[in-house]
């Protein structure tokens, strides 16, 4: 892991145990980030932050407004995005937390699984533990049979309605998504948007 990237990590980490007041039970990066398609200035940083106790309304609105700082700022953790999981006791199961997006619209505390089957197999098989705690191997796992239904799906849509936009770049997009979706239904692996 890059250097910039670590020194970035420590801080984030830092400021999420000031505005938790405990320490994170694990930070994982996820993506681009650790698949090798990364670019700065462009796209984001996958996160997740595990924590083991309620996320009050208090702390997702020290949440939110430090993640608009971040926004503003000029390095690296103005691209951070994801989600603070709450774990349970055993460190085996997480099913609520908060997500921030790329855009306030999306930021909101959730119940429920976040992750697809397809995103689970993908952050085990892809993931960076910055404190190796293991939890992230314990969380995200997947059933193979169900990944390749939902990439199977996703192929077939991508198909059907590429030809319904007219937006070049989102046709790109799509077209970047079902070159991935065949490679990880080939090989059983991810490899990142560039690379596809």
């Amino acid at each position: 892991m890059d250097i910039i990237v670590k020194e970035m990590l420590e801080k984030f980490t830092f400021d999420l145990e000031s505005i938790f007041k405990k320490p994170l039970k694990e930070l994982t990066l996820h993506g681009s980030i650790v698949d090798g398609g990364f670019v700065p200035g462009k796209g984001d940083i996958d996160f997740i932050a595990f924590v083991d106790h309620e996320i009050t309304t208090e702390m997702f609105t020290a949440l939110t407004d430090y993640h608009r700082k971040l926004r503003l700022s000029e390095g690296l953790e103005k691209q951070l995005e994801g989600s603070y999981l709450v774990i349970n006791e055993s460190e085996e199961f997480a099913n609520k937390g908060v997500y921030i997006g790329t855009g306030e619209k999306g930021w909101k505390s959730f119940e429920g699984d976040l992750f697809s089957e397809m995103d689970k197999a993908h952050i085990q098989q892809a993931h960076y533990e910055h404190k190796e705690s293991g939890i992230t191997n314990k969380i995200f796992t997947y059933d193979w049979e169900k990944v390749k239904r939902e990439l199977t799906d996703q192929i077939k849509k991508n198909a059907e309605s590429v030809d319904q936009y007219e937006d070049w770049d989102y046709r790109l997009h799509l077209l970047h998504t079902t070159a991935r979706s065949l490679y990880t239904l080939e090989h059983r692996s991810f490899i990142s948007k560039y690379k596809a």
